[in-house]
């Protein structure tokens, strides 16, 4: 069955209670952008619904807490809410566990045009586009809920374009009978689009900004085009003013440090033309030789080196935040072969490499509980990336035990 054409913006997790980290220092000229990063990107979300004419907005949740974000931070998000309503811009909000509707401030209205699902049971709500019901939205606030309770949502949508909107963990294999047409889910940093078919769609928006080096790459928000044959096409839009990247790069083992900080600048310049008005921290995974990676790990190289290629302002530049060396290739076979005290260690962790032993790293400890770096260290010595915990060691030990030959 036919109806109206129109588009909506999902979006959602703007937390504007919490800030950009994960730093372990902040350079003086960066300190403003990682402050605004997330009311810029949630500025921009509201920008996209306008320059797109959507007919709505669905935010799935984690907006802010109101209970600890500061007040610029309640004023900003209804300012964007009246920038919606000026244009006749509905928004339809499932709370998530940072903004249950019990949280808002009774004193601080909300425009006319917001729908706030309750937490307590699941509201229909109908939307008309030019006078045509064009859907109908099936929300919840979540409350602290984990996941999603799917026999609320059950519907007969033979004659109607149904969003179900909440905030929550969800199985895509227990949607795989379900008739909603597009779930706007949240409670996810990034985006992820579990089912994706010309009629149904199961999809995350992740938060338009990322918080941490964790979220790397692009973040934004989801612009959902439905047509007259309820097809509907999904389009992600970048919203970030913060974006975190590992950035590859080869550097020639021995090289200067003059030399490493003009590759680093090079490739700095580059990324900069590439982002647009947007301040990229960059991780430098450094790919060179052994010198040159001991030097980077254990020398002043990469706090001088980083020094070097910090831009002086912070708005849109791009900024250094870690060095990480890895060696190119191999280590030199022949220095498994040397009747040294390297030589007996590197053919020590060939062993282990070859014969799969048990690392038993955990008899070090003694009577000790492993916490932090050396309980990761343990899961890693039996995990998949064993491989490469062995080569790291022969690294570090090649390292301490080479000398300047």
């Amino acid at each position: 069955m036919s109806g109206p054409a129109f588009r909506f913006v999902h979006s959602g997790d703007f937390r504007l209670h919490e800030t950009i980290s994960g730093l372990t220092e902040i350079p003086e000229g960066l300190r403003d952008a990682l402050l605004d990063g997330p009311f810029a990107s949630a500025r921009r979300v509201v920008d996209v619904a306008i320059e797109e004419e959507a007919a709505f907005v669905v935010l799935s949740g984690d907006l802010l807490n109101p209970l600890e974000t500061s007040p610029r931070g309640l004023a900003f998000l209804i300012e964007q809410f009246e920038r919606l309503a000026e244009r006749r811009i509905a928004v339809y909000w499932a709370g998530g566990r940072a903004d249950p509707p019990d949280r808002w401030p009774d004193a601080i209205g909300l425009p006319d045009n917001i729908t706030y699902f309750s937490r307590t049971r699941l509201e229909e709500v109908a939307h008309y586009v030019s006078d045509h019901h064009s859907a109908t939205l099936l929300g919840r606030s979540s409350g602290g809920r984990a996941r999603i309770d799917l026999t609320e949502f059950s519907r007969d949508t033979n004659d109607e374009f149904c969003i179900a909107v909440f905030n929550g963990d969800v199985d895509a294999d227990s949607l795989a009978g379900t008739t909603i047409h597009y779930w706007a889910l949240g409670g996810r940093p990034n985006r992820r689009t579990l089912i994706e078919q010309p009629r149904r769609i199961v999809h995350y928006c992740g938060t338009p900004q990322g918080r941490s080096p964790k979220d790397l790459d692009a973040h934004g928000c989801t612009l959902v085009q439905v047509d007259t044959q309820r097809q509907v096409h999904a389009k992600a839009i970048a919203t970030d003013a913060v974006r975190f990247r590992v950035e590859p790069i080869f550097v020639p083992d021995r090289s200067s440090r003059s030399e490493v900080s003009r590759i680093l600048r090079e490739r700095a310049r580059q990324i900069a033309g590439e982002s647009g008005e947007r301040t990229v921290l960059v991780q430098w995974d450094v790919e060179t030789g052994c010198r040159t990676a001991a030097d980077l790990r254990h020398g002043p190289l990469a706090q001088e080196v980083m020094r070097d290629v910090q831009p002086s302002g912070g708005a849109h530049a791009v900024w250094t935040i870690g060095i990480e060396p890895r060696i190119q290739g191999e280590l030199p076979a022949h220095w498994s072969e040397e009747d040294t005290i390297l030589g007996d260690y590197l053919r020590a962790i060939r062993e282990y490499g070859e014969d799969s032993q048990p690392l038993m790293l955990g008899e070090f400890l003694g009577s000790r509980e492993p916490d932090g770096m050396l309980r990761d260290l343990l899961q890693i010595a039996e995990s998949s990336e064993r491989r490469e915990f062995l080569r790291e060691a022969a690294l570090l030990g090649a390292d301490l035990l080479r000398g300047d030959a």
